[in-house]
């Protein structure tokens, strides 16, 4: 007895099939590779941007950093502020003595002079 010639088509149909199933199934393999790999790239820059789980509590990562740089120099600025103040204060103290200290003594040459 022969095969029937359905039985070759439905052969030829059940391998088409498992060769899409096998193209598939690369494919999702390959997809789940790709998205391991992104997801890896992503805790990355999480790493980067937030820190580690160890660093939570000390605001770790670049974002934690930019933070701390952001605080010191505006501690730098203030402080700069006040020393500008300051040292402009004492120089207006010091040009009013020297102004008193010269009207004083041009008021001492006029009274000498007069005698």
């Amino acid at each position: 007895m022969s095969r029937p010639a359905y039985y070759t088509e439905i052969d030829e149909r059940l391998i088409k099939i498992e060769e899409r199933q096998t193209e598939s199934r690369d494919t999702v393999d390959n997809m789940l590779v790709n998205q391991a790999s992104q997801i890896k790239r992503m805790d990355e820059i999480h790493f980067l941007l937030a820190g580690t789980e160890y660093e939570k509590e000390n605001n770790g990562g670049l974002v934690g950093e930019v933070i701390r740089i952001k605080h010191k120099v505006h501690r730098n600025t203030a402080w700069r502020i006040k020393i500008t103040a300051a040292v402009s204060a004492a120089g207006a103290v010091i040009s009013f003595i020297l102004f008193k200290f010269g009207t004083i003594i041009t008021t001492i040459r006029d009274i000498i002079n007069a005698e």
